[in-house]
């Protein structure tokens, strides 16, 4: 109104939650009294502003106006639990990600990268049976984009060679109780966790070792030795 001098009151709002976008940050009510103010707004959201004039004089002369518009950013996302950490090398795994639109109007697009894997490249949202071959350490990266631009994001994960039992050495024959002699383990991939023993292949006895050699000595009886291997979670 055109009251004379007229006083100003710009306010400020933002109505958005973590449902809309992931990275909405902390939104404290703006407000100036100046007649052109600028507001430098950086958080998505959906806003309000709002001008009241007034004149100090004239109690009546007052009027408020406001408008509301969408303050809209590149999408986010959240690589979940559904990307292991750790996988045996050749399991196949099925990626996802949480993946918030931020107030975008056109549908998201994916771009994963699985370098190393059975498949490199995938545009789905969800893509399925990735392998990875070989041991190692990779790196997954999913980049998300819409008409404001895009995020990327990374995961690494370890893959564990499968366990290969290996090769025993070291077989004997004995007339009477035998001399001393080692059996040897070669060729194996992972751990061994224990040997174990038996004089009929049906009933083994635990013998305490994890290194990949085992002695033996004054055997009576033709006994059997295999060694327990066991590469991570891989067996």
């Amino acid at each position: 109104p055109n009251c004379g001098t007229n006083t100003f009151k710009w306010t400020v709002t933002r109505n958005a939650t973590a449902t809309d976008c992931e990275d909405i940050g902390v939104f404290t009510t703006i407000t100036s009294t100046l007649e052109n103010p600028s507001f430098d707004l950086k958080l998505p959201g959906i806003y309000t502003i709002t001008l009241t004039t007034s004149n100090s004089i004239l109690s009546d002369c007052t009027a408020t106006s406001s408008q509301t518009f969408t303050l809209k950013a590149p999408p986010t996302a959240t690589l979940d639990s559904s990307i292991p950490s750790s996988i045996c090398e050749g399991v196949a795994f099925n990626p996802t990600a949480l993946v918030k639109n931020c107030f975008g109007d056109t549908p998201v697009s994916y771009s994963w990268e699985f370098i190393g894997a059975n498949t490199t490249v995938s545009n789905v949202a969800n893509p399925t049976d990735i392998v990875y071959p070989l041991k190692g350490t990779y790196t997954i990266k999913l980049t998300v984009t819409n008409e404001c631009g895009s995020n990327t994001y990374i995961k690494d994960i370890t893959v564990i060679p499968a366990t290969v039992g290996g090769t025993t050495n070291g077989a004997a024959t004995f007339c009477g109780k035998s001399s001393a002699g080692v059996i040897s383990l070669t060729g194996y991939v992972g751990k061994v966790l224990r040997w174990e023993s038996s004089t009929d292949e049906l009933n083994w006895t635990v013998i305490n070792s994890t290194t990949d050699i085992i002695n033996y000595d004054n055997l009576s009886t033709t006994t059997f030795y295999r060694a327990i291997v066991e590469s991570g979670m891989c067996n």
